[in-house]
């Protein structure tokens, strides 16, 4: 009995994410976007209404935990926090450009 449910099919790629496993994904609980980490080091910010990345980062470490900060006046919804197995926690902002 074959346990691949691909095999032998013809299927369409229609989004490639990271070089390696997606460890973890935050979903904005405010905008249309969600953020992304890698085993390969790198978040990636998504828009996920026209299925498209908008930008990335690569960091050391492999990412481990993502979550964004709850919405207030001073951060508009757009501050995430992610770890790393490195040990390190950084404050992710959300920006035109980049992290």
């Amino acid at each position: 009995m074959n346990d691949n449910p691909w095999e032998g099919k013809n299927y369409k790629l229609v989004q490639e994410f990271h070089s390696g496993a997606i460890s973890e994904m935050a979903v904005s609980p405010k905008h249309n976007i969600c953020v992304t980490m890698g085993q390969d080091g790198v978040a990636k910010l998504w828009d996920f209404i026209n299925m498209k990345e908008i930008y990335s980062s690569k960091f050391i470490g492999s990412g481990t935990a993502i979550d964004w900060l709850p919405d207030s006046p001073a951060n508009h919804g757009r501050v995430l926090v992610a770890g790393f197995n490195n040990g390190v926690v950084r404050v992710l902002q959300i920006n035109r450009n980049e992290f």
